[in-house]
């Protein structure tokens, strides 16, 4: 369908954008609610630039998007965090046009295989995600481990074996804990960093903001999705704690840290932890997020997750030139294109 009579223009109040977003976003994870968004946007405090199209008055495509300050680029709101963000429309021409409206540097990140269909530029390669369909193992711990292959099944076993050993007592939604979660998270993030060139350091050391986000998740817990906090302790300390998400069916492992340097297999003990919890909760898939860190494609099948990055685009100065025989005009000269 032509796009001649689509008709471009940006919303800027918080409250407009989030009409459209409840109005046109397809709920199926925690990451398509305006309840999670909410969070990052109530903390970051970036402005919302939701581009809207649309065609004899009626909107046709929204690209729900926040200006990053910080990185001076326009994004998906909530930014990386959300996996599976996309633009509320399905018609390619449309899209395209949304996005070459944008003036700034526009970087979209964490998209679904889904997005391939419909975005209108060719996408790259972004970090590979990872979950476990409970279904396909029988909804159990024991029937996940029968679906390894008996190497990884028993060093798994023995992690588990040497961290049971030691007595650990495990607690759950306990919210003092969360302190320890952000140390153990910056002090292993900090050793993975130097020992492999694809790590970064801790977001919690990177961006003090993101502890809020995650005090933030746990106090709006139980309204639009519930919270969990794991943690288990070795000698009255606190060796491992992880922060994950329940919405429906679907649990999200979302952050954790471990010492692993102290507890030799906490980080297997862990996984396990999470998984047994997620069948507690009564749900069939686990969703242990982007980005392998160098142990989830040992344990699960990654699928694929795309990106966008296009340049600000360079505006020329449009001229005006004058009439011949007209005469100067003090404070009169080149004009150059508004945007």
């Amino acid at each position: 369908m032509s796009t001649r009579s689509v008709k471009i223009s940006v919303v800027f109040s918080k409250l407009k954008a989030k009409k459209l977003w409840k109005k046109y976003s397809i709920v199926k994870d925690v990451w398509d609610l305006w309840e999670f968004r909410k969070i990052f946007l109530d903390i970051y405090k970036y402005p919302v630039r939701f581009v809207v199209a649309k065609r004899k008055n009626k909107i046709v495509g929204v690209l729900p998007l926040w200006f990053d300050k910080d990185q001076n680029h326009l994004e998906w709101i909530s930014g990386w965090w959300a996996e599976k963000s996309r633009a509320f429309c399905n018609e390619k021409r449309v899209i395209k046009k949304m996005l070459d409206s944008l003036v700034q540097k526009v970087s979209l990140e964490a998209m679904g295989p889904e997005s391939k269909k419909s975005f209108p530029y060719r996408l790259k390669r972004d970090y590979d995600h990872f979950g476990l369909n409970m279904n396909h193992v029988g909804g159990t711990w024991d029937g996940y481990l029968e679906s390894l292959k008996s190497k990884k099944r028993q060093t798994i076993k023995w992690d588990i074996r040497q961290v049971e050993k030691l007595n650990p007592k495990v607690r759950y939604d306990h919210v003092t804990d969360l302190r320890h979660l952000f140390r153990l998270n910056i002090d292993r993030m900090n050793v993975k960093s130097k020992l492999y060139k694809d790590e970064e350091s801790s977001v919690f050391e990177k961006d003090k903001r993101q502890m809020k986000v995650f005090r933030e998740l746990w106090r709006r817990r139980g309204r639009a999705f519930n919270t969990r906090i794991i943690s288990v302790l070795v000698r009255g300390k606190v060796v491992s704690c992880d922060l994950n998400l329940v919405y429906k069916d679907r649990y999200y492992t979302l952050l954790g840290g471990q010492d692993v340097a102290k507890v030799k297999g906490i980080g297997t003990y862990a996984n396990m932890l999470d998984i047994n919890d997620s069948i507690e909760q009564g749900c069939s898939y686990v969703d242990f997020c982007m980005e392998d860190h160098h142990w989830k494609s040992k344990w699960f099948k990654g699928t694929p997750r795309y990106k966008w990055v296009r340049k600000p685009k360079t505006i020329k100065p449009v001229v005006v030139l004058k009439k011949k025989h007209q005469k100067y005009q003090r404070g009169r000269g080149a004009a150059f294109k508004s945007l």
